[in-house]
């Protein structure tokens, strides 16, 4: 790769006086001194330096690789999803500020459109190439495909020309062409059970609902019908609320959570293994605690998960539990038996 040379004229910003045809050549990636022959990995502190001295240097000289280093590379990705119709990409970017600037590169996380993800020009590594999968396969199951918005506006336009060809064009293709230009939208319930009618999960018929209890004598005697699986559909009657959550998934079934940890009546806690969104959302006190939770944003982002049904593999919310949580998916512990830090956090939320 070509090497480039940048030349500055330093002294006249500095307004000191100019030492004639004095440069500071780059070697080793060091500037050295002259006088005492000190050397510095950066020109700034070499300028000061310089100062002490009683010299002023005219020219300043850069040696920098232009192409590779000016380019943006993706480090971290967060997740693709949607928000009223649009479709945005939340990432990492390592950003290069130049070779005159002290500091290499800053790395922020941004959220981009898709639009903006798509004309920014990433470094193509392979870390690039499997978020563009990422990115096609979700627009792909939400929305109208990325590539295909064109052949949607061109339609008509290519019809007027060949009559044929939109006599051929039949009914059943149309509608579905405009069902995907508007899958965005909210639809109702009824409408909605049709289209996903044959792609719903068929491992939810094999699990029970839960009905977990706690016993009256014993905080930590759980009766379930199915050992396996903890509140899949349903709360158990006596929640009093939701300390925590692990993680949300987005299925055709609506959005479920996975290891939901909860507080009842008789001062206990259970983590529960699932349990689905919308039986959270029955109780008011649940939800507003649910909202405390994972904030307003993550809130919303969730109810329109809830709406559009789709199937996501991975978590579309990533939580956390506590770290000192003595308990295993489907167990219950009494408060008093938990450490100072997680009886506090578990009575926050409850007296919130």
């Amino acid at each position: 790769m070509p090497t480039y040379s940048l030349f500055l004229r330093w002294g006249a910003v500095n307004q000191l006086p100019i030492i004639q045809e004095a440069r500071v050549p780059y070697q080793a990636k060091n500037y050295q001194c002259q006088r005492c022959l000190k050397s510095f990995p950066c020109h700034e502190p070499y300028l000061y330096h310089a100062s002490k001295h009683g010299d002023t240097i005219e020219y300043i000289c850069f040696k920098f690789n232009q192409l590779a280093s000016l380019t943006p590379d993706i480090i971290a990705f967060h997740g693709v999803y949607c928000r009223r119709s649009t479709h945005y990409v939340r990432v990492t970017i390592s950003r290069p500020l130049g070779p005159t600037s002290t500091i290499q590169r800053i790395d922020e996380e941004e959220e981009l459109t898709l639009e903006e993800f798509l004309k920014t020009d990433f470094s193509f590594t392979e870390r690039y190439k499997e978020i563009m999968k990422r990115v096609e396969e979700f627009d792909r199951q939400c929305c109208r495909p990325i590539y295909d918005t064109i052949t949607v506006r061109t339609l008509g336009y290519s019809s007027l020309d060949t009559g044929s060809n939109f006599i051929q064009f039949s009914t059943k293709k149309l509608v579905n062409r405009l069902l995907s230009c508007f899958a965005c939208i909210p639809i109702s319930r009824q409408l909605r059970s049709s289209r996903w009618s044959s792609t719903r999960d068929t491992r939810s018929t094999l699990l029970c609902s839960s009905t977990k209890a706690i016993s009256a004598t014993n905080g930590q005697d759980l009766v379930a019908d199915d050992p396996s699986s903890v509140a899949r559909n349903s709360l158990p009657e006596n929640v009093s609320g939701v300390i925590a959550v692990d993680s949300f998934y987005s299925t055709p079934n609506g959005v479920r959570g996975d290891k939901v940890l909860v507080a009842t009546p008789q001062d206990t806690i259970i983590l529960l293994r699932q349990v689905n969104l919308d039986a959270l959302l029955r109780h008011t006190r649940i939800t507003n605690q649910l909202r405390e939770i994972v904030g307003d944003y993550a809130y919303e982002e969730l109810r329109e998960y809830e709406e559009k049904r789709m199937d996501i593999p991975d978590p579309v919310y990533q939580g956390i539990l506590p770290d000192d949580l003595p308990i295993r998916v489907g167990e219950g512990i009494r408060l008093e038996d938990c450490s100072p830090m997680l009886e506090a956090q578990v009575c926050s939320v409850l007296d919130s």
